[in-house]
């Protein structure tokens, strides 16, 4: 659950949600295992859901991000061009 939620409020989708949604399958299946003397069941999950939740958010992110910083980037080789031609 820890990585889970440090995937979504510390934004580290990738380092952190790949890693919460491996941990929390490994877990739901050892407690179902164990019959009853494992605990935490709920735990796992919320962990598990938190990991999925923060992929597609990381994905939205890029989707705003990239466009913008590539017309940044364009707009500041078209000044600098400018600044050129009339110097």
């Amino acid at each position: 659950m820890v990585l889970g939620i440090a995937s979504i409020v510390l934004c580290l989708s990738f380092l952190a949600g790949i890693p919460a949604i491996i941990l929390g399958h490994i877990s739901r299946s050892r407690i179902r295992k164990s019959m009853g003397r494992l605990q935490g069941e709920g735990m796992a999950l919320a962990g598990l859901i938190m990991g999925f939740v923060s992929l597609p958010l990381v994905l939205m992110f890029a989707a705003v991000l990239i466009p913008n910083l590539l017309r940044a980037k364009f707009q500041q080789r078209s000044r600098c061009c400018e600044h050129r031609a009339r110097n």
